[in-house]
């Protein structure tokens, strides 16, 4: 199961949402949640919560230090250990190790899976490779598995439909002057370039748009300036810009407003340095929960909505769909 349709659904549960669709709960289960992040925590917290009979931590790097590393100085960001209010709670920790096969029984239901250790061959000038141990694969009881792996690279559909080029990682490839991509006309913002803070998204919502508009410079007679594909804190960062700069637009999102942020739990913390959204009066956000932070995207969303109908209203030959 994914963590975060486990953990999504938990929240729509704690907030007396009656329809949920199938029930993903770790009552009376061994579970065993594979990552070892921050989303990997929360699963461990929620399972401890929902009365597992036991969690299990799986986590294939090794296990840190709780000092900074001497190959991350400053400013880069430390790989230290870190210990969460949740794993304190009872989960047992295991590191370097790899999941190889699920079990399932003749039902299909999970019954255990089967692990190896790993190490990490290092070479100067290039990535570390990742080398199973021989002789250490090992079958254990889960009935739930929790997969909080982390960012495994962008949704290619889209890209792929349009010839968009990608790294190994499956990160979009775009210029950094102007977040244009391979395809003219075709920019990207957000985690389509790889995983990045909050801030950093909305700042290149903004600068992607900037691009945008300068594009715009020549003549066109498309009935859209911009198309604006994802409204989570890039998306609705360029939706702003594009609101501020008068462009017509149109923005698309196939989840909830807020994106992948709308799925984390309520009290998370998601910002925690100042970020400043086009269009806004605010001096700018210095510090957020997720759920301070998906209500101020549902303010923003509605005032830029009103706004464009008001441009519509004075100028109603201009054919621009709502976003």
């Amino acid at each position: 199961v994914q963590a975060m349709d486990f953990l999504a659904q938990n929240n729509r549960r704690v907030d007396g949402v009656k329809k949920l669709g199938k029930e993903i709960k770790a009552t009376d289960k061994d579970v065993v949640v594979i990552g070892g992040g921050d989303t990997g925590s929360d699963c461990i917290g929620t399972s401890i919560r929902h009365g597992a009979k036991s969690v299990s931590n799986f986590e294939i790097m090794p296990m840190a230090t709780t000092d900074r590393p001497q190959d991350q100085p400053w400013p880069f960001w430390p790989m230290r250990l870190r210990t969460s209010s949740s794993h304190k709670e009872g989960a047992e920790r295991f590191f370097i190790i790899s999941t190889k096969e699920f079990i399932g029984d003749k039902d299909g239901n999970l019954k255990g899976l089967v692990t190896a250790e790993v190490e990490w061959i290092k070479e100067p000038g290039k990535r570390p490779v990742l080398k199973e141990v021989e002789g250490t694969e090992k079958e254990w009881k889960c009935e739930l598995a929790l997969l909080a792996l982390g960012f495994t690279g962008s949704e290619m559909t889209i890209a792929e439909q349009l010839g968009l080029e990608a790294d190994s990682r499956t990160n979009i490839k775009a210029s950094v002057n102007d977040y244009m991509t391979n395809v003219p006309g075709v920019f990207i913002a957000g985690e389509l370039g790889g995983m990045g803070l909050i801030k950093n998204a909305i700042e290149q919502g903004r600068q992607a748009t900037a691009s945008v508009c300068q594009l715009l410079k020549k003549p066109h007679d498309n009935a859209l300036d911009i198309v604006i594909i994802g409204a989570g804190p890039a998306g609705l960062c360029a939706t702003l810009a594009a609101t501020e700069a008068n462009l017509k637009y149109a923005t698309a999102e196939q989840e909830e407003l807020g994106g992948t942020v709308a799925h984390f739990p309520r009290r998370k913390l998601v910002m925690t340095h100042p970020a400043h959204l086009p269009n806004d009066g605010k001096k700018g956000i210095k510090q957020e929960q997720k759920q301070h932070h998906i209500n101020n995207t549902r303010e923003h969303e509605k005032r830029t909505r009103n706004q464009k109908k008001k441009r519509e209203n004075q100028h109603p030959d201009e054919p621009t769909p709502n976003p």
